[in-house]
């Protein structure tokens, strides 16, 4: 009993020793790990001194310094129109009413005004954008005139996709250049209605006219002058008296189709007739008058009419 007694104190004691050995050693450790921290810290703040941390940090500084500039400065605002393309009167007035300045250069929207310009008959194409840095860049493409139609007793300008600019008598400089006049009595081209700026004239009529402008030269007639009619279509008077009936743009394309191997797009009549394909058939027809012409010169005789409407086969008398 004594010796189990003993063995029991025994193992006691050497447990509370363990004990406080652990106790002992754990602020050891802790006091080492410490000290490697504050070297490892030391470390750290030598590697970034004052001088390399200004270093970094300036072209950060400059950085947001300059979107700030760019962002609110008012280097950027948008001060002036600059207008190219034209030198119309009308067409820099409209340019200028529009409210182009006073934005900013990065987010400016011309949207609407470039709509306004765009609106107007005598503008083909327009395009508004910033020139920077404080500029609205305002690019017009004018509508130049191909055919002076006359009707009702007035002359209007149109375009050659069929815009009507506007009246002569109103814009005088509109008649300015190489467009062909034609003469309209009875008012075919605009089906009898009261013409209007902005309205349309069948594109089909302006590319046959201005077709036959470029073509009738050599044919020997006015390249100046057309007339257009119900019975006729489109005529022509020669320097020499003779009249060279040239017909409806229908009569241009049934000349396409019979001269050539080309099927035209309105043959079947469920189709409009083609711009492009009129003035094919108007040049054919030119250069058709323009050979009977020449034969009838070589022989010394004259005709009175000549009339190209027949495709392969014109005649005259």
């Amino acid at each position: 009993m004594a010796a189990r007694e003993a063995h029991r104190d025994g193992y006691r004691v050497g447990e509370e020793a363990l004990t406080r050995s652990r106790r002992g050693a754990a602020p050891g450790r802790l006091a080492r790990v410490a000290s490697v921290g504050a070297r490892a810290a030391r470390r750290t703040l030598r590697r970034v001194s004052p001088a390399r941390a200004i270093v970094w940090l300036a072209p950060c500084v400059a950085l947001i310094a300059l979107l700030l500039w760019i962002g609110f400065g008012s280097y950027w605002q948008v001060r002036h129109v600059r207008i190219v393309g034209t030198s119309d009167p009308t067409l820099l007035a409209l340019a200028r009413a529009q409210r182009l300045t006073g934005c900013d250069a990065f987010r400016c929207d011309f949207s609407a005004a470039q709509r306004a310009i765009a609106a107007s008959p005598r503008v083909q194409r327009v395009s508004v954008s910033v020139m920077f840095p404080d500029t609205a860049l305002v690019s017009v493409t004018p509508r130049a005139t191909a055919v002076l139609w006359s009707a009702q007793g007035q002359t209007w300008a149109v375009g050659a996709d069929g815009v009507i600019i506007d009246a002569i008598a109103r814009a005088p400089a509109l008649a300015q250049g190489a467009a062909i006049a034609v003469d309209d009595p009875a008012d075919l081209g605009f089906a009898g209605q009261a013409p209007r700026t902005g309205s349309h004239l069948s594109p089909t009529l302006i590319a046959m006219a201005s077709q036959l402008r470029i073509s009738s030269a050599g044919a020997g007639s006015s390249p100046a002058t057309l007339r257009y009619s119900a019975q006729d279509g489109f005529t022509a008077l020669t320097a020499g008296g003779t009249l060279i009936i040239f017909g409806a743009p229908s009569d241009a394309q049934a000349t396409l189709a019979d001269l050539t191997s080309e099927t035209p797009a309105a043959a079947s009549g469920a189709t409009p007739l083609s711009p492009a394909e009129v003035a094919q058939g108007a040049r054919l027809q030119a250069q058709a008058a323009q050979d009977i012409l020449a034969r009838l010169a070589q022989s010394g005789a004259t005709a009175g009419v000549i009339d190209v409407r027949w495709g392969a086969h014109p005649y005259y008398r």
